[in-house]
């Protein structure tokens, strides 16, 4: 996830991290969908500070690996968020709806805001923890990389 650099023509052309929340933004989908895999975030943008300070940092990262993973993001909380974000508009009209809140712990119903966004009980959890001991990043959070990444796909609708 996170804001493109360089944007194709049009949505349908859309790498396929960006398509499922520009299908959602776009109203295109009709239903929300799954987690994708194990539902692990991480925003393109930590993943590229990562990439450049272990190579200005080999000394410290010394061969080793490390898992981006900011936290659990489903779908149907992406799409909470921009219905939230874009209520009221012409865009908003076309967000479906889905269940607001399922599939994942930390939805406010009275507010709909997501407060602690957090894998569902039993759920596989992907651990980004070491990359932030480690290197020092603090990882963009769902809301805002759903956010940024929508400001920059609304020129394709």
């Amino acid at each position: 996830m996170g804001p493109p650099i360089h944007l194709p023509s049009s949505g349908s052309k859309l790498n396929e991290t960006l398509k499922p929340l520009f299908d959602i933004l776009s109203g295109a989908s009709k239903t929300i969908g799954p987690a994708m895999g194990s539902g692990g975030f991480v925003d393109v943008r930590d993943v590229a500070f990562l990439h450049i300070w272990a190579f200005e940092n080999s000394e410290k990262a010394d061969g080793q690996r490390f898992c981006a993973c900011q936290g659990y993001a489903p779908l149907q909380a992406a799409a909470d968020i921009l219905r939230r974000e874009y209520r009221g508009t012409k865009i908003g009209e076309r967000i479906p709806v889905g269940e607001p809140g399922a599939g994942y712990q930390g939805y406010n119903a009275e507010t709909g805001r997501i407060e602690g966004l957090d894998y569902p009980e039993g759920r596989l959890r992907v651990s980004g923890e070491k990359a932030t001991r480690v290197t020092g990043l603090r990882y963009i959070d769902f809301e805002q990389s759903v956010l940024d990444t929508a400001k920059a796909l609304e020129v394709l609708l």
